[in-house]
């Protein structure tokens, strides 16, 4: 009722804004207690970065099998960018937006549809927002994005080879080394 009286809507109306930020796992409804921000925790972020290791492992594997090679010579002219912005020293925000842009080209080149549904859909999960693609965390300092380009450098050296085995592990490693980073951050914030 209080939100509804401070924005001078309808409770019906509340209650549908607290349903999509439920669905968008923003919130979650407590019996007798209301809605609350949701909380993140270690496990649950750990999760998502394995998720989406497995599904950049098969996107960079089906790319260095079906990709065009035109896409790969993109990637690979994207992944050098990203090595200069690194060497640049360009602020985590905006190495971010670089990182997710040679993302969305790899899951281009993986040709299937159900992986761009699923990466897409694990993109928009709001912890994800929140915790990674919003703020730049897991690029926070020079030495790290430094560290990024290299992991890219490396997939995008096998995927110019045609290496559909090297290239889902690199990968994998990327998604891995991006995991262990933010877990090092998480616990150095918590006692």
């Amino acid at each position: 009722m209080q939100l509804a009286e401070e924005h001078a809507v309808s409770r019906a109306t509340i209650r549908e804004a607290l349903a999509h930020l439920e669905r968008g796992h923003f919130v979650e409804r407590v019996p007798r207690y209301g809605a609350r921000v949701i909380e993140v925790d270690l496990a649950e972020i750990n999760e998502l970065y394995e998720l989406r290791g497995v599904l950049l492992g098969l996107a960079s594997e089906r790319a260095a099998r079906l990709g065009e090679t035109a896409a790969i010579g993109r990637f690979d002219l994207a992944v050098r960018a990203l090595e200069e912005l690194a060497a640049q020293g360009v602020d985590a925000p905006a190495y971010t937006r670089a990182v997710l842009d040679v993302q969305d080209l790899l899951i281009e080149m993986a040709c299937s549809k159900w992986v761009r549904m699923t990466y897409d859909q694990i993109s928009n999960q709001a912890l994800w927002r929140i915790m990674v693609r919003n703020n730049g965390m897991v690029f926070a300092s020079d030495e790290r994005r430094k560290a990024s380009a290299h992991d890219w450098r490396m997939l995008a050296d096998a995927l110019v080879a045609r290496d559909p085995a090297a290239s889902e592990a690199q990968a994998r490693q990327l998604i891995r080394a991006s995991g262990a980073f933010l877990q090092q951050l998480y616990e150095r914030k918590t006692p």
